[in-house]
């Protein structure tokens, strides 16, 4: 994948594909998605250079991928699976692990990351900050978290 996001890689045919160009759609600089695609994925390496191919909005991936069979783009596993959900948007595996609720849970997909709540150790237990901390630290906020389409942690 990085090597497609260098350009060092332009042709399907280079990763046993068709012999066909390889479009890779990519996030607008401020969104979620392209800072992870930068830090996870990239690890520092800067993205090719295709202002053409930067969508816009959160959903643009799909819009992009709905036109082009040849092109690439990434999102949140939970996009994909939960916002969008469409069969004809596929999505592959990194060096052999499909990505999948049990293999980012166990961290087996390498391309994870987590969100964190924190408060203060000296916070007032009876404050609407901690109740919200007790809450979303709880099994019912994990079963919650769950239905919502995201993966809980442990």
């Amino acid at each position: 994948m990085k090597d497609i996001y260098t350009g060092r890689i332009t042709n399907w045919k280079e990763v046993g594909g068709e012999d066909v160009a390889i479009s890779p759609y990519m996030r607008n600089r401020n969104s979620g998605s392209q800072e992870k695609m930068e830090t996870l994925v990239m690890n520092g390496e800067p993205m090719i250079d295709l202002p053409e191919m930067i969508g816009g909005g959160m959903t643009s991936p799909f819009y992009s991928l709905w036109e082009d069979k040849y092109g690439i783009a990434y999102t949140p596993y939970y996009y994909c699976t939960t916002m969008v959900d469409d069969p004809a948007i596929e999505m592959f595996s990194i060096d052999g692990v499909e990505p999948g609720r049990s293999t980012i849970a166990g961290r087996e997909y390498r391309y994870v990351s987590e969100i964190y709540a924190v408060v203060r150790a000296d916070t007032d237990k009876s404050s609407m900050a901690w109740k919200v901390f007790e809450f979303i630290t709880s099994a019912n906020a994990n079963k919650l978290i769950e239905e919502s389409g995201y993966i809980p942690c442990n």
